[in-house]
């Protein structure tokens, strides 16, 4: 039985299974925290050489030739009287037993847009969960856009990603959320769930593997992953690792999944921040994911105050520095084996010799 069967079943006797699957090999950092995702996954994988994909050129200038990258993250601005800040916040858990965190209702979770493509869970969101661009107890219809909730639990290692989440009043409501979904963090399978399907994302993946966090840039000073991108115009069409799409208006433009780089000419030593280096580094190694639509070139990262309180003086130079980056420094690049375009007519069985590209 799979380990989220197994989870469901608990539920049913009220009980939490905070490891669901003991034959699970859980992959930990040295420090003992959880990896996001094995050295092999797509996420971490070195695309410094990938072929430039044919029409480049094109898709980049339909996403913005001379549209700045942009740091979606850090700062914020007052809703409701109370400070908000932008991005996308992180929330980790243990469900160890010994450690007597308790979670509403036990876990149990509602979907109300894609309850069908949706895993079943349970699901760790504890009661005070940080919400994307929303603060704790604001009414949806004051805090409203995506409503992201990212929560990692360090016990299981196992990653439970919601959106458009309304937490419940008590400890005996349930969270709901639009669609939601479970990613094995330990497993070298990216694509853990029924190909076709969306995810918190619009693009079928994972969130948190994908932002800018505090700990990548401020603390380890390295990104090792690709980072998640948006675009203000799509093509109805995804590309591994991603699994679902959107409804497009170009059918030239960028889709779901779509790999991007840093020219290797872009020199990363003109920016004055150490900090904003670390993120034209990865760009260029590990470079970016197209994962949702949104406004062009935006790297999505991690929602805290600290960016701006860790930075201090350096902070307003920093965005400068992402700024100086243009979409006519980005290439489209495509693996070395090529890639296949699923369509809206195989989005749900997509056949990897269907190559649209």
């Amino acid at each position: 039985m799979a380990w989220h069967s197994l989870q469901g079943a608990a539920l049913l006797l009220g009980l939490w299974l905070p490891l669901a699957a003991a034959a699970r090999t859980v992959l930990r950092n040295p420090d003992g925290s959880c990896t996001m995702f094995p050295a092999g996954s797509p996420w971490h994988q070195d695309i410094s050489a990938w072929p430039v994909y044919s029409r480049s050129s094109s898709v980049v200038s339909i996403i913005g030739v001379d549209t700045r990258l942009h740091a979606d993250f850090s700062g914020g601005e007052k809703v409701g009287g109370q400070m908000i800040y932008y991005g996308i916040p992180i929330n980790d858990v243990d469900t160890n037993p010994a450690k007597g965190q308790r979670f509403p209702a036990n876990g149990a979770i509602l979907f109300d847009e894609s309850n069908d493509e949706s895993d079943r869970g349970p699901y760790p969101f504890p009661l005070n969960a940080s919400v994307e661009g929303a603060w704790l107890g604001c009414d949806p219809r004051v805090c409203s856009g995506d409503r992201h909730v990212l929560v990692r639990d360090n016990h299981t290692c196992l990653l439970y990603e919601g959106y458009s989440c309304r937490a419940p009043r008590s400890m005996t409501g349930k969270w709901t959320c639009g669609s939601g979904a479970i990613f094995d963090l330990s497993s070298p399978k990216l694509i853990q769930r029924p190909v076709g399907w969306t995810s918190a994302d619009a693009a079928g993946l994972p969130i948190w593997p994908g932002l800018i966090t505090i700990a990548d840039v401020l603390d380890k000073g390295k990104i090792d992953h690709a980072i998640r991108f948006t675009s203000d115009s799509l093509r109805t069409a995804y590309q591994y690792p991603a699994t679902h799409l959107t409804d497009g208006d170009n059918p030239a433009g960028p889709w779901m999944g779509m790999r991007a780089r840093l020219r290797a000419s872009f020199n990363c030593g003109r920016l004055r921040t150490a900090e904003a280096r670390v993120i034209c580094s990865a760009l260029k190694k590990t470079g970016m994911i197209l994962a949702d639509g949104g406004s062009s070139w935006y790297l999505t990262g991690e929602a805290s105050p600290a960016w701006q309180a860790r930075l201090g003086a350096r902070y307003d130079q920093f965005l400068t520095d992402i700024k100086s980056i243009r979409g006519s420094d980005v290439q489209v690049v495509v693996p070395p084996t090529g890639a296949c375009l699923c369509d809206h007519a195989h989005a749900y069985n997509c056949d990897t010799t269907l190559c649209l590209l």
